[in-house]
Order: C-alpha cells, then structure tokens, then sequence
C-alpha cells in the first residue's frame, strides 16, 4: 500500500483517523482442535514473507 499511497493512486479520506498498523492480531480460544491449515498461516505470516 505504501507504494500506491506514494504514487498518489491511493489517498487517506480521513487522515486523523488512520494510524500506522503494527500488524495482525489473532485470539484462539483453545489450542485443542487447532486447525492444521491454520498453524501453517501464521507461521507464514510471522516470518514476514512476502507472497
């Protein structure tokens, strides 16, 4: 996004209401029955890879 915010393709409409994004935050309530598929995202998302 920082690219298109830069280029002016993006704009903020309410810039007193964005603030910078530390990232994602995510509640499991139990870790019995944790989804497979699930661990494998956030383990991705952790490394800070890219797609």
């Amino acid at each position: 996004m920082s690219t298109l915010l830069e280029q002016g393709r993006l704009v903020r409409v309410i810039e007193d209401w964005c603030t910078d994004y530390p990232g994602f935050f995510l509640y499991c309530p139990s870790r019995r029955q944790f989804p497979v598929a699930l661990r494998a995202f956030i383990d991705f998302t952790r490394t800070g890879r890219s797609v």
